[in-house]
């Protein structure tokens, strides 16, 4: 819809004050969600998690302007999460039993916290002190992101953060405590935490891809409140895998469907538990040999075949700990060495030593259907990468690899031109595949085009424009639908034409001696009765 910007990678920059209830023991939380444009969430979501970690929803529109859902829990931990577009439109209350609203948020409010604590007394009593400790592997601190902690009452006790070196120790006193980290900085891979009791018992360990996570005190011993006793985990969907909160590796224990050996769906949820979602990659052909080089450059030039988002680069290479690899991206509309221009360049640091894929930063950018990508990494230390010869052009992922991308000197290629060879690189194009860019309610994973929202299963194909519009292969003929005889759209010459008693087109032109626009071939336009042999005849010869 015109007037509307795109998604936005959003963290939360703000709440909303808490107006608590009258009723501290209240258990039933009634959520309505709201859209102000009445199409529905386009693809964002309401994360709501128990005391226990166990997910509740995620709840969404999917069309419309309004939805109330109610859950029942000890605690809920209410989180936006912005996997959609139009952000801007969407807002939800949360209220208690008595509908009395608890909480009202939006896209931009941070994770909110409510609690059950079996008591109506509204003492400290049940208030514990947790001890997160932050630790960064490069040890230059956290480059801006940090870790957000908000107690049992919505108050951020944070944000927390180390501004420089490789750790930092912090303590707070609450009686819930929910952590959600931060990405508002860079190199969000070389941040973890942890979170202890006040024992020294690790209650949680987490990193940049993790959900925010909830734990309480509820200040009683009798589990009137449930006071989310960490010494035992039960798998609560009997899938095998116990929940995160209690130290398993279940993301979801309360869907069965959902855990660590579970196959990633295009679904838009996380299937798997590995943080991330169906993803399409585009990858070269495993090395058949490796060497190493200096201020070398390597990489692959891909013509795409499906318009996607790009979200990041991997390189199979073999670099020290700590170098710095550089990663470009340009486009050309041809084949041409020489028509290239950079559209992306970033920088990151190796975590990992011996030969594995090393990643970009997340790049977000779109990759149009057709154009050529030259992708390729640049380092300036002896590192170790791996080619194979012979196998172009290689079919492969969303794009077809046609030529090698090889060179060296003090700094990778600016453009246009980018010397190629007839090798290929183990380099990875990752497209995240569960989302919805063109906001057509269809996943890119459902869709041929998601950068088109008038391409899609559900759209009208439109005849003879060179465009498969429903996404089924080809694009739709023009005259295919007058096979009954029927020549009123002007087809006199498929298998049920109306001449075939004396074919007056035999020349392949029945229009010689003027064109009679109606579509009749005689030139008095009376065709009624399929008759082509009437006095006015146009095909006299």
């Amino acid at each position: 819809m015109p007037g509307r910007l795109g998604w936005l990678l959003l963290v939360g920059l703000g709440s909303l004050p808490l107006l608590m209830s009258s009723s501290a023991l209240a258990s039933t939380y009634t959520i309505n969600l709201y859209d102000s444009w009445g199409d529905g969430w386009n693809g964002n979501s309401l994360s709501v998690v128990d005391g226990d970690g166990n997910e509740l929803g995620p709840f969404t529109i999917l069309t419309g302007s309004s939805r109330s859902v109610s859950v029942t829990a000890d605690c809920i931990t209410v989180s936006y999460n912005p996997d959609g577009s139009f952000q801007y439109e969407t807002s939800y209350e949360v209220s208690d039993s008595s509908g009395v609203v608890l909480y009202s948020g939006d896209y931009l409010s941070t994770p909110w916290t409510d609690c059950v604590t079996g008591d109506d007394d509204d003492d400290d009593t049940g208030e514990t002190t947790y001890t997160i400790n932050l630790y960064d592997s490069w040890g230059d601190g956290w480059n801006g992101n940090s870790l957000s902690v908000v107690d049992g009452d919505g108050n951020e006790l944070g944000p927390f953060t180390i501004l420089t070196g490789s750790s930092r120790s912090v303590s707070v006193t609450a009686d819930c405590i929910t952590v959600s980290y931060n990405p508002d900085g860079s190199f969000q891979y070389e941040t973890s935490y942890e979170v202890s009791d006040s024992s020294g018992v690790v209650l949680y360990s987490g990193d940049y891809l993790s959900t925010p996570w909830t734990d309480c005190v509820t200040g009683d011993d009798d589990d009137t409140g449930d006071d989310d006793d960490d010494s035992s985990c039960v798998d609560v969907d009997v899938d095998g895998y116990e929940d995160e909160s209690c130290g398993g590796t279940d993301c979801n224990d309360a869907d069965p469907l959902v855990s660590p050996g579970a196959a990633e769906e295009c679904d838009g949820i996380d299937s798997n538990c590995d943080g991330l979602l169906l993803s399409l990659i585009s990858a070269g052909s495993a090395p058949g040999s490796t060497s190493t080089g200096t201020n070398y450059y390597r990489g692959n030039v891909w013509q795409i075949d499906a318009s996607v988002v790009l979200d990041h680069l991997e390189m199979y290479l073999d670099a020290p700990v700590g170098s710095a690899l550089t990663w470009n991206l340009y486009e050309s509309s041809t084949s041409s060495e020489a028509g290239y221009s950079l559209v992306s360049s970033t920088v990151t640091s190796a975590g990992t030593s011996g030969f594995t894929y090393h990643s970009s930063d997340s790049l977000g950018i779109s990759l149009v259907a057709g154009n050529y990508y030259a992708a390729l990494v640049y380092w300036t230390v002896s590192t170790g990468y791996g080619w194979t010869s012979g196998t172009l052009p290689s079919v492969s992922g969303f794009g077809t690899i046609v030529d090698g991308i090889m060179g060296s000197g003090s700094s990778p290629p600016a453009g246009p031109t980018i010397p190629t060879v007839a090798n290929v690189y183990p380099m990875r194009l990752v497209s995240e595949n569960e989302q919805d860019q063109d906001s057509d309610l269809y996943l890119a994973c459902e869709e041929c085009d998601d950068l088109d929202s008038q391409i899609n299963p559900g759209a009208v194909e439109v005849c003879g424009d060179g465009v498969d519009q429903n996404c089924d292969g080809a694009d739709l003929a023009c005259g295919d639908d007058d096979d009954s005889g029927d020549d009123d759209a002007g087809d006199d010459d498929d298998s049920g034409d109306d001449d075939d008693a004396g074919d007056d087109d035999d020349s392949g032109d029945d229009d010689d001696s003027g064109d009679d626009d109606a579509g009749d071939d005689d030139d008095s336009g009376d065709d009624d009765t399929g008759d082509d042999d009437d006095t006015s005849d146009d095909d006299d010869s």
